[in-house]
């Protein structure tokens, strides 16, 4: 194993840490990219706390074309793997779907902001409930623990 050696440590220096190594290199060469970014994520920040009613669309707008995109381009993978996929169709039915729904989007956005709203929605009460479950079943295992370190826990 072709092993370097750190100066200052005089501990092994493996594929690990020079991957890691020039990660950081690299990282901190770039380091304007991230003020870019932070920049630039205060503004839409501040943005959408300004005036909600044009991040809103924006967003929509973005959901919207993405949708016709991906929907265009699953249509066409769909054509192009007929012969090496059964029931592609299903890929292109997914992508008529899909482009349809950005198209309808386009055209009707205030219909797009409700469904939206509502996805949302129902992902946090689902999420919350979820993570509800997840905390009942921690709490059921932590008296387990804590039972079992005094040696009246159950072999469960």
């Amino acid at each position: 194993m072709n092993l370097n050696w750190q100066s200052a440590k005089g501990l092994p220096l493996g594929e690990s840490q020079r991957s890691q190594d020039k990660t950081m290199t690299q990282l901190t060469r770039n380091w304007w990219a991230f003020g870019i970014r932070g920049g630039a994520a205060i503004a839409f920040g501040i943005v959408a706390f300004v005036r909600p009613d044009i991040t809103a669309l924006g967003l929509l707008l973005v959901i919207a074309y993405w949708a016709i995109l991906v929907g265009v381009s699953q249509v066409v993978a769909a054509y192009r793997m007929r012969r090496v996929i059964s029931r592609e169709w299903l890929l292109a039915a997914n992508g008529v779907l899909t482009a349809a729904f950005g198209i309808y989007v386009l055209l009707f956005p205030g219909a797009g902001a409700l469904a939206l709203i509502w996805w949302i929605g129902w992902y946090a009460i689902l999420s919350g409930a979820m993570l509800l479950a997840i905390a009942a079943r921690l709490r059921r295992s932590s008296k387990t623990q804590d039972a079992g370190s005094i040696g009246l826990a159950t072999t469960r």
